[in-house]
């Protein structure tokens, strides 16, 4: 991680593992905002959709 410009791949990488493992856990996606998506993008998710 040499670049500035490496920490959004990052976060979005962490984020998207946390959310894999709050499926895995038995969280149903409904209850969960992908909030690293634009908001006109959720809808095409299988989350919740928060406006």
């Amino acid at each position: 991680m040499d670049k500035l410009t490496d920490y959004p791949k990052l976060i979005k990488r962490i984020l998207t593992e946390y959310t894999n493992d709050l499926v895995c856990a038995g969280v149903p996606k409904q209850d969960i905002v992908l909030a690293f998506h634009e908001p006109q993008m959720r809808q095409y998710t299988d989350f919740a959709v928060v406006q």
